[in-house]
């Protein structure tokens, strides 16, 4: 066995399989809301460089552990045989809801202010702030035993709550609902991808390489997703989609004005001078 894939196999280690609010879980919440605090805290008056810096640094470690996690689940070693093998889980290919913030993050990084950018920066306000806290929360179905990839999906999804909550805090989001059209197109464009995708993989491969199911919308597999599994067998497939989207597009809406409720909400003049040691 070389070096290379002795270090593999070590990043391949196992781990009890975590349980949800288990001490993995409950441990990996405390870290995610006190880096969501204090990033919320200290760059509430942040200017536009410095949440540039932050959206990409964000992206960043995002991709790193993307990277890791498509090594690891690609790289197979047999202890018996002693022979290594690599075939690619395409179940896991980088393309599902939760995947975009990371491939968008970058882009607010570089664009220039305008249309574009500021409805990239609702929807990860909004759709991506809803993403990432439902699996943080509901974390059941995205643990594993392997130690790194359990790791990677809480730092992936909780880097998601980091971002949504300080865009919302700094008002890098619009509050109005006017806002919510722009985060819902820059929704539904990599939710129409999804479908081109799946249909076009299925028509290439098959199920021959496992399932493919992008988004978990795949009009050839079952849905992962609570509610919407239910709804699949219920409706045509067109019905299913549009439905997805208006759910979707629902939460968001909820994300949206419970933050402008939260924003009028005007602190007392006794929390005002006790923070203003904090920094």
């Amino acid at each position: 066995m070389s070096i290379w894939e002795r270090i593999l196999v070590w990043l391949q280690g196992d781990m009890p399989l975590p349980l949800m609010f288990g001490w993995f879980h409950l441990l990996a919440l405390f870290i995610v809301a006190s880096v969501t605090v204090f990033i919320a805290l200290r760059f509430k008056n942040s200017n536009d460089k410095t949440m540039r810096i932050i959206l990409a640094i964000i992206a960043s470690i995002c991709l790193v552990f993307e990277i890791y996690k498509q090594i690891v689940f690609s790289f197979n070693y047999d202890p018996v045989t002693m022979t290594s093998s690599w075939v690619y889980q395409w179940y896991a290919f980088p393309f599902h809801f939760c995947s975009i913030p990371m491939y968008l993050a970058p882009i607010v990084a570089v664009l220039k202010p305008g249309k574009v950018r500021q409805a990239i920066i609702n929807f990860l306000g909004t759709f991506g702030l809803f993403g990432g806290l439902a699996v943080m929360i509901y974390a059941e179905p995205v643990f594993i035993s392997t130690i790194g990839i359990s790791i990677q999906t809480m730092v992936h999804h909780g880097s998601q709550v980091v971002m949504g909550v300080f865009l919302l805090s700094s008002h890098k989001v619009q509050f109005n609902f006017k806002a919510l059209i722009g985060a819902t197109i820059v929704f539904i464009i990599p939710v129409l991808m999804s479908i081109a995708m799946n249909i076009s993989f299925y028509a290439w491969k098959g199920g021959s390489v496992g399932e493919f199911n992008m988004f978990w919308i795949s009009p050839y597999y079952e849905t992962q997703l609570p509610i919407m599994s239910a709804i699949r067998p219920l409706v045509a497939y067109p019905v299913f989609v549009l439905i997805y989207i208006a759910g979707f597009t629902l939460l968001a809406a909820i994300v949206l004005a419970s933050s402008i409720v939260i924003s009028r909400i005007k602190p007392s003049r006794q929390f005002k001078t006790s923070s203003s040691y904090i920094y």
